[in-house]
């Protein structure tokens, strides 16, 4: 084995949990700053799904519905039943794809076509850079959402995400949408190889 091999192993062993602490804590420094530019916005063209899904949260945390749980990543894939769940958690990975945002003014193609029972309004990012890549709502007449599909991917040279994400509702007594079905698909890898996927598949009984 030569010695520039021998050296980098070296570095790689002595140095590998500072790696891992510098780049944890630059992920919380990401998150700190998305959670800044997410402000309560008046004017915003766009849905506000951090709110909406805020507003779900309130609601299925009353409620305390049963959750039919399936991870399709597992193998054989794992099964869970509950009520107990903390739905903002739940929901965070959905809640943080949310076009509501300062810098996202005008930067997103607005789409929409009136079917015959449906609404449809697509957001779609003008830029790669964007991590929400594309959004599309579908609103019952009653102009409730129906469902809502999201494609988010977010690349730099520390880590990647990607995620596949749909969300359905039902009408509650009052006429006002909530929370059936939700799925999410997707990934997270960093620089240093490791990767994680999941899917994951819930039912929400009434």
């Amino acid at each position: 084995m030569g010695l520039g091999k021998v050296m980098i192993e070296y570095f790689m062993k002595l140095y590998s949990p500072l790696l891992y602490w510098f780049f944890g804590l630059f992920l919380l420094s990401l998150s700190a700053c998305g959670a800044d530019s997410s402000e309560a916005l008046s004017d915003s063209p766009y849905f506000n799904l951090k709110v909406f899904l805020e507003k779900q949260a309130m609601l299925l945390d009353s409620l305390q519905p049963m959750v039919k749980k399936i991870a399709l990543d597992e193998d054989p894939p794992m099964h869970k039943k509950t009520s107990k769940l903390d739905w903002t958690r739940e929901l965070r990975l959905f809640s943080e794809t949310s076009l509501h945002r300062s810098v996202y003014i005008g930067q997103y193609k607005i789409d929409s076509l009136q079917e015959a029972k449906y609404k449809k309004v697509s957001y779609t990012a003008k830029s790669k850079t964007l991590p929400t890549r594309k959004m599309e709502i579908y609103y019952r007449q009653a102009g409730q959402p129906d469902s809502i599909r999201i494609f988010y991917q977010k690349k730099n040279w520390l880590y990647a995400s990607e995620r596949n994400a749909l969300l359905t509702f039902r009408l509650d007594t009052a006429q006002q949408a909530q929370l059936q079905h939700y799925r999410v698909k997707g990934f997270q890898s960093t620089m240093f190889g490791t990767r994680q996927d999941y899917e994951i598949v819930a039912e929400v009984s009434q």
